[in-house]
């Protein structure tokens, strides 16, 4: 096995660690009542989210803006329904390598992943609901854009499409 390839692997367990550990250590939001978040995500704002590349028109999202940590954390859960023009972006200040978790999301979901260019860098397609399993951007992004699951497919997203959104 090659030198580059074990140390991405190493590092992406490294990641997944990190990462179960702040999910077993973050808040249960289990005994959180789901109306409560529900009204919590009601609040955020929204915004266009445009993706631009070669084999497909402009399309177009509205997005909730999941900016701080809480918003973040809270995501999508508990959510029964959500439109195929819509998602949520979750936005970061620094490039990083993003890790996000389905913990009381109820839909499935495509996880796009927008480094600090604004390109699309990976896309993770029909992430199963409900679990503790880590999807990772596998290198520094900046954002995610989680959409309905197959919505990316059907609108033929794809790495290195130009996205467009509010700073």
């Amino acid at each position: 096995m090659n030198t580059t390839l074990r140390k991405r692997q190493v590092f992406l367990m490294v990641a997944a660690v990190v990462a179960l550990v702040a999910i077993w250590t973050a808040p249960d939001f289990n005994e959180t009542r789901a109306g409560d978040i529900t009204q919590a995500q009601k609040k955020l704002a929204t915004a266009p989210v445009v993706f631009s590349g070669a084999g497909h028109p402009d399309v177009t999202f509205t997005a909730e803006l999941a900016r701080s940590e809480e918003e973040q954390h809270i995501g999508l859960m508990f959510r029964t329904k959500m439109n195929n023009d819509e998602g949520m972006l979750f936005t970061y200040d620094e490039p990083q390598v993003l890790t996000m978790w389905m913990k009381n999301t109820l839909l499935p979901l495509d996880m796009v992943f927008i480094d600090k260019d604004h390109k699309v860098i990976r896309i993770e397609e029909n992430a199963e609901p409900q679990t503790l399993n880590v999807r990772s951007s596998l290198e520094p992004a900046i954002a995610v854009l989680e959409l309905n699951a197959g919505v990316a497919a059907a609108q033929k997203l794809k790495a290195g499409d130009l996205v467009t959104y509010p700073q």
